[in-house]
């Protein structure tokens, strides 16, 4: 993602019709400042609506593949934790990214989506943390049965036979 989305939303704010730009501040709009499960589906569609906004070739090509990576990081995180994101970023940055490229301001539109995908590191190292405590204390405790399930279920996903 690192790769894709920061160019993605750079040439975004430069090449986004007015149209791809207005439903990119509708979706944006109805993002909460932290995700909740209600909110994924949104959430997927803005960050492919931003790469096909790029009206680059490739990068619009890779919207496709990552629906299916967002759907399925989304569907593991709140297996893993129902509870909703640990990070919170100081300002809605879905909103404040859409403000950025609505404003044709490439460099500030790259560096919300690095802030982005920053506060998302950090939420996916958190859970790999859990997943990796959850293992070692379900095995020594009945009280982790649930939590080693819910990892279990979710890494399932990103396993492949």
């Amino acid at each position: 993602r690192q790769l894709i989305e920061p160019a993605a939303a750079a040439l975004a704010a430069r090449r986004a019709t007015r149209d791809e730009v207005e439903a990119i501040m509708a979706v944006a709009g109805r993002l909460p400042l932290v995700s909740t499960e209600a909110s994924t589906a949104d959430d997927v569609v803005y960050h492919t609506s931003i790469m096909r906004a790029s009206h680059n070739t490739i990068l619009a090509g890779f919207a496709p593949s990552m629906e299916v990576l967002l759907r399925a990081y989304f569907s593991a995180i709140w297996r893993i934790r129902p509870h909703g994101p640990h990070f919170e970023a100081p300002r809605n940055l879905h909103q404040a990214l859409a403000a950025a490229i609505a404003a044709r301001e490439p460099k500030a539109a790259r560096d919300i989506m690095d802030e982005m995908l920053e506060a998302n590191a950090r939420e996916l190292d958190d859970v790999v943390w859990l997943f990796e405590a959850g293992l070692k204390e379900a095995s020594a405790s009945s009280a982790h049965l649930e939590l080693r399930k819910r990892l279990e279920d979710a890494s399932a996903m990103f396993m492949l036979d």
